[in-house]
């Protein structure tokens, strides 16, 4: 049975890259690039969670995928549960890491804004120092590991287009206004992972959300790590999503 990976804002399927690389020791691993990112392209002029979920339903159609484990990063956790809440009998298990939960959205709101006017400069260097001020722990943007990931985004630069970046904000910007976490009729079982150090979502915070939400799901903080966890402290979040698969 495969686990799918799904990308969060303006990240591409290399985003999981520690992922591909360890995990498929163990498992059949798909990772997605969301419409109009890396290798998917698109033509469109609005985008949402729910068109992105589509998206995954259509590909998983093509590939014959009946059942998955599913693992979302950020604005691919909100996919997941889209996707979640749409298909419960296709998902075997549900991992929703740095899930942008709040109930207070002013930590949203100052990012978005940072943001869209990086975007409107159209300088991709400034837009991934930008987006790398968020998703990482100061310790990590200090550490040779992210002069290898700055190294390849100089090389691949294309592949964090603006205009599809601006519309994945305002995607993220109106589901979160809906406030609606719940996935009703999916029974599987649900990890939670976030990082101690994550300046987008207030762990504490979001963490009490999400045991209000998910009384029964799994809830692990990685110390040390900022929002893109998964990619700043690889081992520890491949270990726990190993012995939780």
């Amino acid at each position: 049975m495969p686990v799918v990976l799904i990308s969060g804002l303006a990240a591409n399927h290399r985003s999981w890259g520690f992922q591909l690389l360890d995990l498929k020791k163990y498992f059949q691993l798909i990772a997605i690039d969301n419409r109009g990112i890396g290798n998917s392209e698109g033509f469109f002029e609005e985008l949402t969670i729910e068109d992105m979920a589509v998206d995954v339903d259509r590909l998983f159609s093509k590939l014959n995928i009946e059942q998955v484990h599913l693992i979302g990063s950020s604005m691919g956790g909100m996919i997941a549960l889209e996707y979640a809440a749409q298909n419960p009998e296709k998902i075997r298990s549900l991992v929703l890491s740095s899930l942008p939960i709040l109930e207070n959205l002013s930590f949203f709101e100052i990012f978005a804004g940072k943001l869209k006017l990086v975007l409107d400069e159209g300088d991709p260097k400034k837009l991934y120092q930008t987006m790398s001020s968020m998703n990482f722990s100061p310790a990590f943007l200090n550490d040779k590991r992210y002069e290898i990931l700055a190294g390849l985004f100089d090389r691949y630069p294309a592949a964090y287009p603006p205009k599809i970046i601006s519309l994945q904000l305002n995607a993220i910007e109106e589901r979160r206004k809906l406030k609606n976490w719940a996935i009703e009729g999916c029974t599987c079982p649900c990890m939670i992972i976030f990082g101690s150090e994550d300046k987008f979502v207030p762990v504490k915070e979001a963490m009490g959300l999400m045991s209000k939400i998910f009384p029964h799901a799994i809830k692990k903080v990685i110390q040390g790590a900022g929002h893109a966890v998964h990619i700043e402290k690889p081992q520890e979040f491949n270990k726990i999503v190993c012995d939780f698969l």
